[in-house]
């Protein structure tokens, strides 16, 4: 089980974006940057809420791929719901931001070697979630990169001014992440970097920089 929720949670974990890249991708796009000199009027200044037309997100049923009893029912991950936010968003985030507080070390491991990583999903996370939900996130370039959440009226620092990208990772976004990098030595992917608020059977402080095999 635990193998299975390993290979899971690293899907989500796609790496080796460049900050310039990034914000390059996002004006090909048509994203344009706020100004924080001027009035902005296509955000609320203040929190903003959800629709309530907004519903849950709701997972597509898994379905046996092999005409056998073992079959998993794994499907490959739909990358326009890769991060979702729904009706649940907010009473999650004020969960999350107590579990991150009050428990930090049982919800969030970063090693040493993973900090290039933790850049690397911050940065993807932030493309994704500025692209797909441009009513909730936005970017400024001025004085320095920043994401702000207009739902909850936080704003993150991106890049080197990030003290802890796979926090604010945490923060943005509803789900769980785990970064698994492969040992040069041994071959294996051990588990580097998790913010895990939800695990499933298993505590994060006992598995970090542990393989699956372990």
């Amino acid at each position: 089980m635990i193998e299975l929720l390993s290979l899971l949670m690293a899907a989500l974990c796609l790496l080796m974006i460049s900050n310039s890249r990034t914000f390059r991708k996002l004006q090909n796009r048509g994203f344009k940057w706020t100004n924080p000199e001027e009035p902005v009027s296509i955000f609320p200044t203040t929190k903003a809420s959800i629709s309530g037309a907004t519903k849950s997100f709701e997972l597509p049923r898994l379905r046996e791929i092999t005409s056998t009893r073992m079959g998993m029912g794994l499907k490959r991950l739909d990358e326009d719901n890769w991060l979702t936010v729904d009706s649940e968003y907010l009473p999650e985030h004020k969960l999350r931001d107590s579990l991150l507080s009050t428990k930090r070390s049982k919800v969030l491991q970063c090693l040493p070697n993973s900090y290039e990583a933790c850049h690397e999903l911050l940065e993807l996370v932030t493309t994704f979630l500025c692209s797909r939900y441009p009513e909730h996130f936005s970017l400024t370039s001025s004085p320095m990169f920043t994401i702000r959440n207009h739902l909850t009226g936080e704003t993150h620092a991106l890049g080197p001014q990030s003290s802890n990208p796979l926090e604010t990772v945490a923060r943005l976004a509803m789900e769980d992440f785990n970064i698994l990098m492969k040992d040069p030595v041994t071959g294996e992917y051990t588990l580097q970097a998790s913010a895990t608020l939800f695990p499933a059977g298993w505590e994060l402080e006992e598995r970090i920089g542990t393989s699956s095999k372990q």
